[in-house]
């Protein structure tokens, strides 16, 4: 059962922390596509960056989540939300250190000049990602350790709910923002 909380739980993080992300560029952040960016990094394609990256987002996701399900078994707290505020604290050094990878390494020497040019807020909004991704993860995992299987279910579907209403609200925020330019054009 721990494989598959891990797997799962990676997923569904995966898919918050994408989602917030997302939010932020559908409601105005244009700088803040991160998974696209990797993507880039991997392929020469440009309607391969998002398939690439995301897979990478996975890839990523799954390791960690073993990582913070180790961590959250060993300290095996009694609360849900004290798990989900470390692991939002876990993200928030792990967001921090890939931050600083990407300063250092990825955004001096990106090959598409879009990512190059704007590395400073795609690395903040990174790392405000990894925040996201660490407060679903350990609220998912510490369900499951805490409550067994019926808290993980509980906490996987309320993560799932979270994802895709911010990206509804974000997506229904740039429509909304387009409409309103389109009449200012008129």
């Amino acid at each position: 059962m721990e494989v598959l909380v891990t797997v799962l739980g990676a997923l569904i993080a995966t898919l918050v922390m994408a989602s917030v992300m997302y939010a932020m560029i559908w409601d105005g952040f244009e700088h803040g596509d991160m998974i696209r960016l990797l993507g880039s990094d991997i392929t020469q394609q440009p309607r391969r960056y998002f398939v690439m990256g995301m897979f990478l987002y996975l890839g990523t996701g799954l390791a960690l989540s073993w990582l913070y399900y180790k961590a959250l078994n060993v300290l095996k707290f009694d609360s849900v939300i004290i798990s989900a505020g470390l692991g939002g604290f876990m993200g928030f050094v792990q967001g921090f250190v890939l931050m600083y990878f990407y300063i250092l390494e990825l955004g001096s020497r990106h090959p598409n000049e879009q990512f190059k040019t704007h590395w400073l807020p795609l690395s903040f909004a990174h790392w405000f990602g990894h925040m996201v991704f660490g407060m679903a993860l350990g609220s998912i995992i510490a369900s499951y350790l805490i409550y067994g299987p019926r808290g993980f279910l509980i906490s996987a579907l309320v993560n799932i709910l979270i994802a895709g209403g911010v990206g509804f609200f974000a997506k229904k925020s740039e429509i909304r923002a387009l409409m309103h330019r389109q009449r200012q054009v008129r």
